[in-house]
């Protein structure tokens, strides 16, 4: 509307001139205001932006306070759960190698039951195969060989000069086999520990162990001839002993390194002894067997006065019967530098110098029952340390007889 009113075609050009003074007078102000107003409004936008813009730097600054917040919460948990997975790993290092060690023993203990049961399976195999000799007990152990079985016992354990002792020990051979040659070889000590009740295998096992490495081993080689049916003498020395304790036990074996069978099948039939010997007898006879004990001998005119008991373990009386077959001396026995032949040589001498001898037996020999007989036998003292016999029986009785 002003510039319709100070259009220059409606005044004259002085009064134009004035005209345009006067309004630049008057216009100047309204510029001047509109250019105030125009800029208090864009102070005021201004102040409203900044307003604005100071609300969304508090709202901000809120956010960021509370994801420092959660950031710090989130810091925490992580830490807790970084802690309790080091924690975990950790119980389960320990737990492994708690598992292992248990299974390291477990497989150890396991170890010691099947070494313990084999040792025990071992002991029950060779029991037979070892015969086990207590120090001053009584009695005889089987021992068996590639040969057959023998009985074995102990007589007495002495010491001898310069340390170690010497075993004396009877070998009882109820084979038809002489042995000229044989090896003992064992061990000797304490006595060995037993099962107590309620102990495991494995602590027996370990005491076994420990027991084994006290004793003392030995090995020997003996020349002494073992004839068939009887019980011989023979002795061996025993090493200084490496342990403190009392010997108690003797354990050996025995194996056969030189033996033969007799070429007469005839001396099948008959009991060899000796006229000292303490053991029973066995005579075989084609009624059965029967036993003879000789219980002493005595120097008489015209030989030596034999006193000994026969057992009858049949059920009728024998009322004749003799005793018949060889006397000499004691047989020779093989030298270490003796050959097998020249020692054959010497043997068949030897049991051509054997006198026979025939008696007869006048007691009536009871059933059931053990009868004392006497005989002379036609030698000295010198020749009567062999004796090959063989039971004849040439009448029985089946009355009924009254048992005394």
């Amino acid at each position: 509307m002003i510039s319709a009113l100070l259009r220059p075609s409606t005044f004259p050009d002085r009064l134009q001139l004035l005209w345009n003074q006067i309004a630049v007078f008057r216009i100047r102000p309204v510029l001047t205001g509109l250019s105030l107003l125009f800029l208090l409004s864009s102070c005021e936008e201004e102040a409203e932006k900044i307003e604005l813009l100071e609300k969304e730097v508090t709202v901000l600054k809120n956010n960021l306070r509370d994801l420092k917040d959660r950031v710090q919460d989130e810091s925490e948990r992580t830490d807790n759960f970084t802690h309790r997975i080091e924690t975990s790993e950790l119980q389960s290092a320990d737990a492994k190698e708690q598992a292992g060690n248990a299974v390291l023993q477990q497989g150890e203990r396991f170890k010691r039951v099947e070494k313990g049961m084999a040792q025990i399976a071992k002991a029950q195999q060779q029991r037979e195969s070892l015969a086990y000799l207590n120090i001053g007990a009584s009695g005889h152990a089987p021992i068996r060989t590639g040969h057959g079985t023998f009985l074995v016992r102990l007589d007495k354990l002495e010491a001898i000069s310069g340390g170690g002792s010497r075993a004396h020990v009877q070998i009882g051979n109820s084979l038809g086999l002489t042995v000229q040659q044989f090896e003992l070889k064992g061990d000797f000590g304490s006595r060995a520990p037993e099962l107590e009740p309620g102990e495991k295998y494995e602590i027996f096992s370990q005491r076994l162990d420990d027991w084994q490495k006290t004793l003392t081993p030995f090995q020997v080689t003996i020349e002494t001839e073992i004839q068939p049916n009887r019980w011989t003498k023979t002795s061996f020395d025993l090493p200084e002993s490496t342990n403190e304790s009392a010997t108690e036990l003797l354990r050996l074996s025995m194996i056969i390194k030189r033996a033969f069978l007799s070429e007469k099948k005839e001396l099948s039939e008959f009991a060899i002894t000796s006229v000292d010997s303490k053991a029973a007898l066995m005579m075989k006879s084609p009624y059965g067997s029967f036993l003879m004990s000789i219980d002493s001998a005595e120097r008489q005119e015209g030989g030596m006065l034999i006193r000994a008991r026969i057992g009858n373990p049949l059920g009728y009386t024998i009322t004749q019967a003799e005793l018949s077959g060889w006397f000499g001396t004691t047989p020779p026995t093989q030298t270490p530098s003796e050959t097998v032949s020249d020692f054959a040589l010497r043997f068949n001498l030897w049991n051509k110098s054997l006198k026979p001898f025939k008696i007869p037996i006048v007691t009536r020999l009871k059933p059931m029952l053990w009868t004392p007989v006497s005989f002379i036998m036609p030698a000295d003292e010198s020749h009567l340390k062999h004796i090959r016999l063989k039971f004849n029986i040439t009448r029985v009785s089946l009355s009924q007889e009254r048992i005394r």
